[in-house]
């Protein structure tokens, strides 16, 4: 065991905490978010979220000490009640999803089929907008 070994677990141990105060952070901020464009409404799973968020945590309506609402907020993250707010309306849609497997790049093709074939390439215009050809353009074309 090297002699370091504890202060890097505690120091691993303290950014997973931070990273779960930062989610927090960014619940309720997405959630104040939504607040201000009410009386809009956003998708049910989102609503669902808000909901959950704010039976711990009511809107911010004026200045006031925000640790208690990031603490609750990382509880509910901690306990799951986010996901478990949106698990069934989430595996619904991932289940009604359909999986492409086609490629869809015009420049690819599957092994054993015709290449698509190469449409001929396109004239260069010839004539300005008014209908006259250029002194230039004229030049190049008594030439040939």
């Amino acid at each position: 065991m090297c002699p370091w070994e504890d202060l890097l677990q505690e120091k691993c141990l303290q950014v997973v905490r931070n990273v779960e105060k930062v989610i927090a952070i960014e619940l309720l901020a997405a959630c104040q978010a939504i607040e201000f464009l009410r009386p809009l409404k956003t998708t049910q799973p989102l609503e669902e979220v808000i909901k959950v968020v704010r039976s711990v945590a009511a809107p911010w309506d004026k200045d006031r000490y925000m640790s208690p609402d990031i603490q609750a907020a990382t509880k509910l993250l901690k306990e799951e009640k986010i996901w478990n707010a949106v698990k069934l309306r989430i595996e619904a849609y991932h289940a009604s999803q359909t999986i492409e497997t086609r490629v869809f790049s015009p420049s690819t093709f599957t092994i054993g089929e015709d290449r698509p074939h190469v449409s001929q390439p396109r004239k260069r215009k010839t004539t300005l907008t008014n209908g006259t050809k250029s002194a230039k353009l004229e030049k190049v074309e008594n030439k040939n």
